[in-house]
């Protein structure tokens, strides 16, 4: 069976790029995580929402600052045993 070089490192490449946009998208999400809207554009400019400004109240310090959720990590396990799965 001949292995298509260029199909495959496509796929790795936007499987990476899934991957971080998954990642950061998740981290980022935490600072808006059980607000209503009302409450999110109290708290956040849309333009200026950094890791370095999201607030700290009792629901977003169970994380650091740069963080994800155990959503990340199920996509994580998600893309791990799809890949397991095409592998045998």
């Amino acid at each position: 069976m001949k292995i298509n070089f260029h199909k495959y490192s496509f796929l790795l490449f936007n499987a990476t790029g899934l991957l971080y946009g998954a990642a950061l998208g998740d981290a980022i999400g935490i600072a808006t995580d059980n607000m209503t809207p009302d409450e999110c554009r109290f708290h956040y400019n849309p333009q200026e929402l950094t890791y370095n400004n999201i607030v700290r109240d009792e629901h977003r310090t169970h994380w650091r600052q740069g963080d994800w959720t155990d959503q990340f990590d199920q996509v994580v396990n998600k893309l791990f045993i799809t890949s397991l799965h095409c592998i045998i």
